[in-house]
């Protein structure tokens, strides 16, 4: 509880000097103030004050314990669409393992990756036409276009050598 002593009418630092000399062994905290048209020293021990400074402290760390927990919890929604102009999905080790993205042109393409990031299968579709290309590990594939001037099945090796159908 706070103290409160009636002063007669000093200067500041005579209320400085009586207040260190009367309390000389504590440690205090003070402030004037008015009261009744008199001049009024109150004086609340530093521990007090320190006290109220550590609860504030310890309650500022559980709020902020508190909103971590809050955000890292994972979310348990699920969403019925998501709109997006490119998805990429990645692995646990962030290699990213498939992609879709559309184009400005009004292409779509569709990408699976292996875990080195080389693309193994490569499924397209524009307003001319589609395709999709499969691939293996030596650069080998196939390849199959259907756009509007006629279809075509490729099949290629890692020399470079192509056979059309």
């Amino acid at each position: 509880m706070a103290k409160f002593d009636l002063l007669e009418e000093t200067t500041h630092s005579e209320v400085r000097s009586k207040y260190f000399e009367k309390c000389n062994s504590m440690i205090h905290i003070t402030s004037s103030v008015e009261v009744q048209n008199r001049p009024v020293q109150i004086t609340k021990k530093l521990t007090q004050l320190m006290k109220t400074q550590s609860n504030t402290a310890i309650m500022f760390g559980v709020i902020i314990i508190l909103m971590l927990f809050i955000a890292s919890k994972p979310s348990q929604e699920t969403f019925d669409k998501i709109t997006v102009r490119e998805f990429e999905l990645v692995d646990e080790n962030g290699t990213k393992r498939v992609t879709i993205q559309a184009y400005k042109d009004g292409e779509v393409v569709f990408r699976l990756q292996d875990e080195k990031g080389n693309i193994r299968v490569k499924l397209g579709a524009a307003e001319d036409g589609s395709g999709f290309v499969l691939l293996d590990g030596n650069d080998s594939g196939i390849q199959a276009l259907a756009k509007k001037n006629g279809i075509s099945i490729s099949q290629f090796d890692k020399e470079g050598k192509k056979r059309v159908y």
